[in-house]
């Protein structure tokens, strides 16, 4: 008997919970289910800045290569990502891109994006990100002020090609330069002269198929190109 009363008592008091929760005895329709999470507004825009706006940085730029959920590596700003010895990379980019003012994006868009985000008193918060480029410790002295602005191992080829050299043998480099390290993500000039007036309207890059028409896709779980 106990327990059959206890039993009335939890259905009656779920039942009352449900009556409270439909916002009124006279509304028939069904209730608000829904979800809302709030999030920190992002202060920095910057893909060699953000901590916490990825979602907008892979919706504005696009990466050299895509990591899809099942393990494969599928380029998207890049052509190739090729090296004999895992320690010299050569990078070929895709012809057709731009950056959303017109401007190209080039290898010498690249090789300046990756200086300014690894100068040291620029003070990017991605700038690790870069670290095992050769002359990025030249940017980043333990004391006093670098005495260049360029990473040593980087070097353009031309307007589509450009080589990274790396401190050490590291097969896994096309993978640094996926979706998940968005300091590897290209500025145009413009940005490099005004990082808070590009923070404030950034501009990405995209791809115009020989019909006008833009060609960047998301798939399931990357990028057609």
């Amino acid at each position: 008997m106990k327990r059959r009363i206890a039993l009335a008592v939890l259905v009656a008091g779920a039942l009352a919970l449900a009556g409270c929760s439909g916002g009124g005895g006279d509304e028939t329709g069904p209730a608000d289910v829904s979800i809302r999470v709030a999030v920190t507004d992002p202060q920095q825009l910057i893909p060699g800045r953000q901590s916490i706006a990825y979602d907008f940085n892979m919706a504005v730029w696009s990466p050299l290569a895509f990591l899809q959920s099942d393990g494969t590596l599928q380029n998207v700003q890049a052509e190739s990502i090729e090296s004999d010895d895992a320690q010299t990379w050569t990078i070929t980019l895709r012809d057709g891109w731009t950056f959303h003012d017109g401007t190209p994006v080039t290898a010498q868009s690249y090789v300046d994006s990756w200086n300014a985000v690894a100068y040291g008193p620029n003070a990017f918060e991605n700038s690790g990100q870069l670290a095992s480029i050769v002359g990025y410790t030249d940017l980043n002295p333990a004391e006093g002020t670098p005495t260049t602005t360029a990473m040593s191992g980087l070097t353009v080829v031309d307007d589509l090609t450009f080589t990274v050299e790396l401190v050490s043998p590291d097969g896994q480099f096309p993978l640094q330069v996926t979706q998940a390290q968005t300091a590897f993500f290209p500025m145009p000039e413009s940005a490099l002269s005004d990082f808070d007036a590009y923070n404030a309207h950034p501009r990405g890059q995209r791809t115009v198929s020989d019909d006008g028409r833009l060609r960047r896709e998301r798939a399931d779980h990357g990028f057609r190109v």
